[in-house]
């Protein structure tokens, strides 16, 4: 009525992992001592029960990196298809051609992992650590879950009164607000971490000063030669300027090219994210940060060209 439809219901069903390779899982009780996170992930995952799911493809935020595809619908022979998440798999130390037995309301059920997945959590799909293939769970007790796509505020206070008054077993997470205290604070960490970074800046800004006018004091000497010979002092300062611009060129290259690699390597494995390749920003800041520079070299060389030719030839180091 609200022309707003559901998008991809999944199934939930609930079920506890009872067995690893033909193993029963034993519970694992919490240690004295010193246990390391690894540890505590693993204890916790095979220990609690597990949300099943069954699906004959995967959804736009999940993606396959190892194994292959579902064979399609299970038809009663052999062991069933699972697909994991790549982070669960290892956190319960499960590989490729590993089999796992479920419990679900007292009916085993034995699959073999034939793929590992990647998923995007951030897509706020109703994904999962465990698909099974379709065959298998449709008999099952289930809960489904689903999302809305965004709508506007007025929208949704009248959609979740009317889902409230006519279904009262039906939960609902707002995500959109979830999301904006997120963004919220997200703003607040960038302002801190803008400047400090400005502050960054102005602090290498200074030293590169410092740097280009010791570098110019030691070659004192050499500048009042210039002079003496009758080289042009447009001349005496492009031989000096490029010089500085191209130590100041070569930094930020290896400046951005290293950040691009720092920030990759965090983002594909560690946020499990792809990340933005933003080439606009890198090149107007470095642009931007050329021309100071220039503003900075140029502010030293011509407070030491300035000095007599005298000074500057009996000037030792």
């Amino acid at each position: 009525k609200q022309d707003i439809p559901l998008l991809r219901p999944t199934p939930m069903i609930r079920a506890r992992l009872v067995k690893k390779n033909g193993k029963i899982v034993q519970r694992v009780e919490s240690q004295d001592g010193f246990n390391t996170r690894e540890e505590e992930n693993s204890r916790r995952f095979n220990n609690r029960g597990v949300n099943l799911t069954y699906s004959g493809e995967l959804n736009s935020s999940e993606k396959i990196i190892a194994g292959r595809e579902f064979s399609g619908v299970y038809r009663g022979s052999g062991d069933v298809e699972l697909s994991l998440e790549k982070r669960y798999a290892q956190r319960i130390g499960v590989e490729l051609g590993d089999t796992l037995t479920y419990d679900v309301l007292g009916v085993e059920i034995v699959g073999k992992v034939i793929n590992l997945r990647s998923v995007k959590w951030t897509s706020f799909l109703p994904n999962f650590f465990i698909v099974v293939q379709e065959g298998v769970l449709e008999e099952a007790p289930k809960t489904y879950l689903s999302v809305v796509k965004k709508v506007d505020f007025t929208q949704q206070l009248k959609i979740q009164d009317a889902i409230v008054d006519k279904f009262e077993n039906i939960s609902i997470i707002n995500v959109s607000e979830i999301v904006k205290k997120l963004i919220n604070l997200f703003d607040i960490m960038s302002i801190a971490v803008g400047t400090m970074s400005i502050c960054c800046i102005l602090v290498g800004f200074f030293v590169l000063y410092s740097i280009v006018e010791k570098q110019l004091h030691r070659k004192l000497k050499e500048l009042g030669l210039y002079k003496v010979i009758g080289m042009q002092k447009r001349d005496i300062y492009k031989s000096v300027f490029y010089e500085y611009l191209m130590i100041v060129v070569f930094t930020l290259f290896l400046g951005n090219g290293f950040g691009v690699l720092l920030s990759t390597l965090i983002n594909t494995y560690i946020l499990d994210n792809s990340g933005v390749f933003n080439l606009e920003f890198i090149i107007m800041n470095s642009l931007i940060f050329i021309i100071l520079s220039c503003i900075v070299i140029y502010a030293a060389l011509r407070r030491y060209y300035s000095k007599r030719i005298t000074d500057a030839l009996t000037y030792s180091t």
